[in-house]
Formats: structure tokens, sequence, C-alpha cells
């Protein structure tokens, strides 16, 4: 990261903005990993969202761009990941994918459905941590517990099924003891468990706190869970195809068993 820790990168993201669009930026809020005090260095991104004072228009994309030019992997070492939110959509709940830019894997994007922009970024908003601006308590956030629950399971339905079951069939094109990209199997693994979690708990977990998860709610996955766990950790662990395909179990028992009515149950 070049030096820099996740708050210190966060303020560069501002002082650069600061640079190339005085005026606009109303706070940098570090989410994700870093917030649930589950960031690994070499495994996790830094995630953001960036609250400006307004929408962002197409004659701001040169300034974006060398902003982000700064911030690339290449750059600092590592994803930074943002999403910029005008601080006027804070007081609505998010009900679609708007356009507004964000970074993916450190690369930004001008004109794409910001995915960020979610019910669980919102919640993520109150429990997050202010690089630059007003402390998230003073944020006006709306509340989201009633479209979350909507959100966690269409998301559950059609992201993470139909992934789990690309991966399958692309994994049964291969020798069962090959080995598996491991950063797929532990995302599937602990992705997944996440929403299960928010879904039963009203919580928002960590990937690692997702692991624990898991593997009590799903006794026979408990092995894969904790090698996942510690692949995440930093350790050295390497997967097979038959892990891959038991990830993909894992995942279809998450959606299967996640409720799908009701209020969520906060902790």
């Amino acid at each position: 990261m070049n030096g820099l820790d996740p708050v210190g990168l966060a303020r560069r993201h501002a002082a650069l903005l600061d640079q190339h669009l005085p005026g606009v930026l109303r706070g940098v809020y570090l989410v994700g990993s870093v917030a649930l005090g589950d960031h690994r260095p070499g495994r996790s991104d830094v995630d953001t969202v960036t609250v400006v004072g307004r929408e962002l228009v197409p004659a701001d994309a040169p300034s974006l761009r060398a902003v982000h030019a700064a911030l690339s992997p290449d750059a600092v070492g590592v994803a930074y990941d943002t999403t910029y939110v005008p601080v006027a959509w804070l007081a609505a709940v998010p009900s679609k994918e708007p356009v507004t830019p964000f970074s993916l894997d450190g690369v930004l994007h001008l004109d794409g459905s910001a995915f960020q922009v979610n019910p669980v970024t919102w919640v993520e908003l109150g429990g997050s941590v202010a690089a630059v601006g007003p402390e998230p308590a003073e944020l006006e956030v709306a509340d989201v517990s009633e479209p979350l629950q909507q959100w966690l399971v269409q998301n559950l339905r059609c992201y993470w099924g139909p992934s789990a079951a690309r991966m399958r069939e692309e994994l049964l094109t291969r020798p069962v003891d090959q080995e598996a990209n491991p950063e797929a199997v532990a995302w599937h693994v602990l992705g997944a468990a996440r929403l299960h979690a928010t879904l039963t708990t009203g919580r928002i977990l960590s990937k690692t706190e997702a692991g624990d998860h898991a593997a009590s709610t799903w006794p026979r996955h408990v092995t894969l869970c904790r090698r996942a766990q510690a692949w995440r950790a930093g350790d050295d662990v390497r997967f097979t195809c038959s892990d891959g395909l038991e990830a993909a179990d894992l995942v279809e028992a998450v959606v299967r068993d996640s409720p799908t009515s009701g209020r969520l149950n906060p902790s």
C-alpha cells in the first residue's frame, strides 16, 4: 500500500478529490473488512463510500480519471474501491442501482450501474470509519430495515445461486483432485454465508465471522469453512476442484435455507 494504511489511503483519496474537484467532497467512509475489523493485507480490498455534495456529471470525468490514476493498484499496491454517493441520496431507501461513478477492483467506472448503492451499504455506513468528514452517526441515512431483507434474498437467488452453478459447471469438466482457484472457493464459502447471517441475526458480519456462522449452521462443511478462513488469514491453503464443488453445495444450502419472509431478527 506504498506505506499507507487503509485510513491513510482514504485520506489520500480525499486530498486528490479536493485537488481535482474542489468543494465537492463531503466525506470518505471505510466500510467492508476495515470497518468490521477483518482487514487482511494481501487478501482484502479497501472499500469506501465517498459522499459528495452533488451528483457527478460527465464534465467531472477527466478529474475523476486523474484521481483514480493515482489510486490504481499499480500506484497504491491494493484494489481501492469506492462508490460516489450524493449526500441527498442517503435520506432515501435505495431501490435500484443508479448510475454514479465507482471503482471496482481498482478500476474506475463512469457510466455503469453502481451495485454498492444498496440497503447493505446504507447499513454499513452506520458502522463505518470516517477517514474524512462528519462521524457516521451524523449522516442522515434512511432506515432500510424493511427493504434490506428483500434485497438480501434477491441477491442470494439472483447472484450467489447462479454463481455457484457456473462454478460447479466449470469444475465438473476437470479432475476432482486438480487445483482450484483458492480465491474463488473462499469467496463462495464465506460470501453467501454473510447474507444468510444478516437475514437470521440482523447483523452485518465480516467474512471471517461468516465462516464461523456457516460452520455452525452447516456442520458437514466445517472443515471447508475453516480452510477458507485460514486462506483469508494469509495461510498457504490449497483447494481442489472437489473443494470447489463442496463450496457450490454450501452456497446452494445457504440459498435454500435463507428466510424469505418476516422481519430481520436483530441481535
